[in-house]
């Protein structure tokens, strides 16, 4: 019996892989605190800022972002956010003065990051009909997985490499893996002609559309009219709010540190 996985699975498997790289090697950036401080003499509140920044940055860079996913596609968009992710964290080898952490975090690696989470639940929900939760779940988690998964490889390199050699080393990995797995995106079942959406029994453009909702889209003017998009936004800007600096928190870098670092002693 041959064993066929719809392709939608493979979309959410690829998701699965971006939301681990980007969001795992972008909040691993406290782990090089220390190493800052020690080399350069900067404060970890100077430091931290670079961060606060990125995440206003690549969160005002949604709809831009957005925009390119629906002229281009996911494929090429996410491709270039990874490039540009890739490019970022590699020159943080570079870094010599503080604003080089700015420009990198809130510039560079921020416009990569914008293409790590919205981009991937437009493109799964395309590609789905039944099971479109468990698959958009899936292929978001990769987001809070990757901050707890990618710290020991992070904190094995700083120990080993030092943090000039570990900023190149996961500026590569990170191109690499986000650019393959965008390779593997595509916007719909009918560009990838692999008929229809998971679960669906048969083609959706055949059903009735409500007026209320154009076949086409909403534009961004007509979905500001709606109530919908308020409350979206409002639920949006208040997790962000309270979940955002949990993100950003030292728990899941801490803890592999003192574990690695009891091991092996820091080097340089």
């Amino acid at each position: 019996m041959r064993f066929h996985v719809h392709y939608g699975w493979v979309i959410t498997a690829a998701s699965f892989v971006i939301g681990i790289t980007a969001y795992g090697v972008y909040y691993a950036f406290t782990l090089f605190y220390p190493f800052l401080v020690d080399d350069f003499g900067w404060s970890r509140t100077a430091i931290s800022g670079a961060l606060s920044l990125g995440m206003l940055a690549y969160g005002t860079l949604a709809l831009p972002i957005g925009w390119c996913v629906d002229r281009l596609g996911p494929r090429i968009t996410i491709a270039m956010g990874g490039l540009l992710f890739g490019l970022g964290t590699f020159l943080g080898s570079r870094v010599t003065e503080l604003w080089h952490i700015y420009a990198l975090y809130g510039g560079l690696t921020a416009m990569g990051m914008g293409t790590a989470w919205a981009p991937l639940v437009s493109t799964i929900s395309r590609w789905f009909v039944r099971r479109r939760g468990l698959a958009i779940g899936i292929g978001s988690i990769g987001g809070g997985t990757g901050t707890f998964l990618m710290a020991p490889l992070v904190s094995y390199l700083l120990v080993h490499y030092g943090w000039r050699q570990t900023y190149a080393i996961m500026g590569i990995l990170s191109a690499a893996l986000i650019i393959g797995a965008a390779m593997l995106m595509w916007r719909d079942p009918q560009s990838k002609n692999r008929g229809l959406p998971y679960g669906a029994e048969h083609d959706e453009r055949q059903v009735p559309v409500p007026a209320a909702l154009p076949a086409m889209g909403m534009s961004l003017n007509q979905a500001m009219r709606t109530r919908v998009f308020w409350i979206y936004l409002l639920m949006f800007g208040i997790w962000w709010f309270g979940g955002g600096p949990s993100s950003m928190s030292n728990w899941p870098r801490s803890f592999w540190r003192k574990a690695l670092t009891s091991v092996w002693p820091r080097g340089r």
